[in-house]
């Protein structure tokens, strides 16, 4: 399976062999590893204050790493590959709110290297389980004297999510001064509707 990696010269892929989900990761460099664990990893998304301003961060943890074994082989092109067995396998979970603020939850592997970048591989897309999209709030309705408009987001049966933003009242008329800047017969919200941005189609990936 396919993987989106992070880190220069370092890349991840997962395949099931002989019922187990084995993950390979691949690095240019030597990676002199001390230790390798799995277990379920965390992503912390949060803001912390630097100076005057704040900066939007993720701290990488482990809840319950066990050691384990790695496999080492050279790849076709002289990398070096390190296959690791995950021990258990279960669905990611996220959790965001606000601005940006939650913890992702998944099956992860953390490789310790001694005076160097420790390497972290998440398996956020499960081999045995389906993905599914869930929204607890997937409508925003906006109401102006008589008109109202609702843009949502809907989950269709392939997994993708598709946009609507219908409206129903009459327009406004008012005269400009009271308006707050709408020209006369331009519905009240027809900017809310320019200004809503919504993908046309979001597809789920590994």
């Amino acid at each position: 399976m396919p993987s989106y990696s992070l880190a220069g010269g370092i890349d991840a892929t997962y395949a099931v062999e002989a019922g187990t989900t084995v993950v390979t990761i691949s690095s240019r460099e030597q990676m002199k590893h001390r230790a390798a664990y799995v277990g379920t990893g965390q992503m912390h998304f949060h803001w912390v204050s630097e100076g005057k301003t704040q900066t939007w961060r993720c701290d990488i943890s482990m809840v319950d790493p066990v050691e384990t074994q790695v496999e080492e082989a050279a790849g076709g092109d002289g990398s070096q590959q390190l296959k690791v067995g995950l021990r258990d396998v279960y669905p990611a979970a996220c959790i965001l709110q606000g601005r940006m603020m939650g913890m992702l939850m998944a099956p992860a592997i953390h490789l310790d290297i001694p005076l160097g970048t420790d390497v972290w591989a998440f398996l956020i897309r499960s081999p045995w389980f389906p993905l599914k999209l869930q929204m607890d709030k997937p409508a925003l309705s906006v109401a102006h004297d008589t008109s109202k408009v609702t843009a949502s987001l809907g989950v269709q049966a392939d997994a993708s999510v598709a946009p609507r933003s219908p409206s129903r009242g009459q327009a406004s008329r008012k005269p400009r001064s009271q308006s707050r800047g709408l020209s006369r017969g331009v519905h009240p919200m027809s900017r809310f509707v320019k200004s809503v941005r919504v993908p046309r189609s979001f597809r789920g990936g590994p």
